[in-house]
């Protein structure tokens, strides 16, 4: 069925063409200081927001309502990747106050002013951005302070009134009767590896899908295709191709992963000897990164390729000219970027109905699969039927591929449509 020989020789060429190529090159050194500068960003951005996350906050209380105190044994409370923040009676007035936070003495102040018989808070911060960190955890201390103390004065005893701010103990039972906290329910590296496989295969697919496509309009347009198909079936041609694209595709992708991997690695022995706290946002232990996650991507990036890969080759070998490659590919393009939409989807809701179908459907399955084994709880079952069904369908569509391109390789001139090719196809098969 398949000639191996001329397989091994289509795919050499392909992967010593790309490696000839100058772009190919430049790349690559490109993919990789990005994934070293990805992995070691997280250092950078916590080197200049960490003073911002931090600090000293200073209380003006005009109430003398002890304000410090509850603040001081709320914000001290150990928060895992953040830094502490002090608090500190200031006596000096709120305008000294708001200029101490302009100039950078205090990373925030708190106003207490009576109006009316009522308490008025006022925070005052020198960070202009919407999601301010340290502003946030002084105003759900101050909330939850004021729900005590107007607890207390309703007559409920102080012990019971700390109660009603405290944190309930919550936890969730699964479809498999597990429980878990909803607060350990959230993996942030998971998330964070989940994210970036996502990333890797859409841009995979569609920069590899890319140059299948052009390769072969490249080569009609330059009638190389002629003698070729004299050397090799045009299905050899097919599969030669698309494992030489391959190839050099994965000599890209493995150098840019082992950077960034190794960037990550060493990301907090990088931020001690820098001085630097990491942040929970960015705090992220790649040693987390499990086999499973290895093998989740390998697997449905190379079946996904495969199947997405034949797509791209009979398209264009359906057009002869490079100005009509986008064209040509632009609902397969599509096809993967609804993939990658609904993936965001599945890791909102990774055991749901519509995620497990997803799983199996083999046009979504390699952009849903990471989200859905890595972030739900899928079984072992379900996880072999996604991958056989997906390899089924990618052999499936080579197969139907080669039809395509044995056809469309030798059209020029031609307008392709599916009747033209049935036509030819069912010519060539009577002539044999």
């Amino acid at each position: 069925m398949f000639d191996f020989t001329r397989i091994k020789l289509v795919a050499r060429r392909e992967v010593t063409t790309r490696f000839k190529m100058k772009a190919y090159r430049i790349t690559l050194i490109v993919q990789v200081i990005v994934a070293i500068l990805a992995g070691l960003s997280p250092i950078a951005i916590s080197y200049f927001t960490g003073d911002s996350l931090g600090g000293q906050v200073i209380v003006v209380d005009e109430t003398n309502s002890s304000l410090a105190t509850s603040l001081q044994g709320r914000l001290t409370d150990d928060i895992p990747g953040l830094p502490p923040l002090e608090v500190v009676e200031y006596t000096e007035g709120a305008d000294s106050a708001r200029s101490a936070v302009k100039d950078g003495d205090a990373a925030l102040a708190v106003i207490l002013t009576n109006e009316n018989g009522a308490p008025n808070y006022e925070i005052v911060t020198s960070n202009s951005g919407v999601f301010d960190i340290t502003a946030q955890r002084v105003q759900a201390a101050i909330v939850a302070g004021n729900v005590e103390v107007e607890a207390i004065q309703l007559g409920v005893p102080q012990d019971q009134a700390a109660g009603l701010v405290a944190a309930p103990a919550i936890t969730v039972e699964g479809p498999q009767g597990e429980t878990q906290n909803p607060a350990d329910n959230f993996s942030g590296p998971m998330f964070a590896v989940v994210n970036i496989g996502l990333v890797l295969i859409y841009m995979s697919l569609i920069m590899y899908g890319t140059w299948i496509a052009q390769g072969v309009v490249e080569e009609k347009s330059s009638r190389m295709m002629e003698i070729m198909v004299n050397a090799a079936t045009p299905r050899d041609l097919l599969v030669g191709k698309i494992l030489g694209v391959l190839i050099a595709g994965l000599c890209q992708t493995v150098p840019m992963l082992l950077a960034g991997g190794l960037a990550f690695a060493l990301q907090p022995r990088i931020a001690n000897a820098m001085g630097v706290q990491l942040t929970s946002t960015f705090d992220l232990d790649f040693a987390a990164i499990s086999f499973q996650a290895i093998w989740v991507f390998l697997v449905y990036f190379v079946l996904g390729y495969m199947l997405y890969g034949s797509l791209f080759a009979a398209t264009g070998s359906l057009v002869s000219r490079q100005e009509e490659v986008n064209q040509a590919i632009a609902p397969i393009m599509i096809l993967v970027i609804v993939g990658l939409m609904l993936a965001y989807v599945v890791m909102a809701l990774p055991d749901s109905l519509f995620s497990r179908v997803l799983f199996q459907i083999p046009f979504t399955s390699p952009f849903v699969a990471m989200a859905r084994i890595l972030m739900g709880n899928p079984g072992t079952g379900e996880i072999l039927m996604s991958i056989a069904i997906l390899a089924v369908t990618g052999l499936l569509a080579m197969l139907l591929a080669g039809r395509v391109y044995r056809t469309g390789v030798l059209m020029y001139g031609q307008k392709p449509s599916l009747l033209s090719i049935f036509r030819l196809n069912r010519a060539q098969t009577v002539a044999r």
